[in-house]
């Protein structure tokens, strides 16, 4: 398979200058990008000018990634267990005394992929969280799960008078250790 050297370039150049308009508002080229993503000037351009015209880049479509790096010595504020399979996770959960426990899970369908999160807490009703994430030829059943996980944390916002500890339960293993990861880049 031959990549011509033109494409190569263009898409080397495309990805340097999405990787730029990512950058966070602390960033000192922050202000230099968004200023030459306005207008293009008659004189003077400047690679960033050229590029995000050539490239016809919107800064409001683009994510800015905040880094959340932290030392490897910092641990979670969370506890995260995963039961070694599901007769050990039924007994766990039968065992969890939590005021507050949520589900979140996510799956596809008949093509489709979504995402739900259910918030039980003791004495009150039932809150449900849905979310349609699309065909499953965009998106993933990881994607979901993540999603759900969100939708989770959204339900635990919205309650009052939470007393800790609050259980979320997820079935899905990727989702779980992801929690743990100390990189920050896009997708994370």
């Amino acid at each position: 398979m031959a990549i011509s050297l033109g494409g190569l370039l263009q898409n080397t150049c495309h990805r340097a200058i999405v990787r730029l308009t990512a950058l966070p508002e602390s960033h000192p080229l922050h202000p230099r990008i968004r200023r030459a993503a306005r207008r293009f000037v008659s004189s003077r351009r400047s690679s960033l000018h050229r590029l995000t015209h050539h490239f016809a880049v919107i800064l409001d479509d683009i994510e800015s990634l905040i880094p959340a790096r932290r030392p490897p010595h910092t641990k979670n504020p969370h506890n995260i267990h995963i039961a070694p399979d599901k007769k050990q996770a039924i007994e766990e959960y039968e065992q969890i005394t939590d005021q507050i426990q949520v589900f979140s899970d996510g799956s596809g369908h008949n093509g489709h992929i979504g995402a739900a999160a259910v918030l039980f807490r003791a004495g009150n009703s039932t809150k449900v969280l849905r979310y349609y994430l699309g065909a499953e030829n965009e998106h993933t059943v990881f994607e979901a799960d993540e999603v759900g996980l969100t939708l989770a944390v959204k339900l635990i916002s919205s309650e009052r008078n939470l007393h800790f500890p609050i259980s979320i339960l997820v079935d899905n293993y990727a989702s779980i250790q992801s929690g743990e990861s100390f990189y920050s880049r896009p997708g994370s």
